[in-house]
């Protein structure tokens, strides 16, 4: 998710923030946690898929990162039990546009996810958009001791199309800078999932990747919107990579059947009432598809 794409108007003086440093703030975040009041007000109105206000003025990486924690766990009674991770910035025209050296993650819900074809409400969040996804799913925990993207990979069962449903959850006059966005849980709201594509020659498929094409189309062909694997920091396999570490640094530990988003081809779209959409990855084995309509 974010990608260079994002229209609202960012912070232009925001920090720089490393992965090392945001490792810090997470062990630190405690001290700098929004109010209860606040994360409650935020969680009733997402509940209500109503825009919320915030999480107050100058919000730092620490408290975001707090805020995120006690939003994914609160949700866990609404949404089950998480299921997966999601990168954001995820290019780095993003990363440069909101001033941070690497994607962030968010977390995924098992009863937020929905099987292909679905027909989706287009009021399901209170600023609801869509993003033509790809997650991979984890074989082995192992893949937290790979050093290399190709070695991520070799511990990847199977691609799945997916159609991230998004909500940006604030009012519009909230500045939506990147520890925003982490407070929101990286705008996750659930998703559409397509067939698994199971990978058989883990180094031949990372030798494809970055030549996947992803193609947006609504029912009546009509393209709006195409990206390449490539734009994912060079092969969406470095971002498998990203996941497995960052998680690691976490003390989040990854097991068989976890689901990683990848990021969006190539951003967060606009969703009306009575859209088909169909996702089209041309280059995976079988050049899959999955399709959301939207009610």
């Amino acid at each position: 998710m974010w990608r260079c794409g994002m229209g609202t108007e960012m912070l232009k003086h925001w920090p720089r923030y490393t992965l090392s440093a945001i490792a810090i703030f997470l062990a630190s975040a405690a001290h700098a946690c929004p109010s209860d009041k606040v994360i409650n007000d935020y969680l009733t109105a997402f509940r209500q898929a109503k825009p919320a206000a915030g999480f107050g003025e100058n919000l730092d990486m620490a408290s975001a990162l707090c805020a995120q924690q006690k939003v994914v766990s609160a949700l866990t009674s609404d949404f089950g039990a998480v299921v997966g991770y999601k990168a954001a910035f995820t290019s780095k025209a993003s990363q440069e546009r909101f001033q941070i050296d690497g994607p962030l993650i968010g977390f995924m819900f098992k009863n937020g996810m929905r099987p292909d074809g679905s027909k989706v409400a287009v009021d399901y969040g209170a600023r609801p958009m869509m993003e033509a996804d790809l997650i991979a799913v984890v074989k082995s925990a192992d893949i937290q001791k790979a050093t290399t993207a190709q070695e991520a990979l070799n511990h990847i069962e199977s691609f799945v199309p997916f159609i991230e449903l998004v909500d940006l959850a604030l009012d519009t006059n909230v500045k939506m800078d990147a520890p925003t966005i982490v407070a929101i849980n990286v705008a996750h709201r659930g998703g559409v999932l397509g067939k698994p594509v199971k990978i058989e020659d883990a180094r031949a498929m990372f030798a494809a990747l970055p030549q996947l094409t992803i193609v947006t189309r609504n029912a009546d062909g009509v393209e709006m919107a195409r990206d390449r694997g490539e734009s994912m920091l060079g092969n969406p396999a470095n971002i498998i990579l990203f996941l497995a570490q960052d998680l690691s640094r976490r003390g989040i530990k990854l097991k068989a059947g976890d689901m990683l988003s990848l990021g969006s081809f190539p951003g967060p779209q606009a969703i009306k009432a009575g859209t088909n959409v169909t996702v089209a990855y041309e280059g995976l084995p079988g050049n899959p598809s999955v399709n959301v309509t939207f009610e």
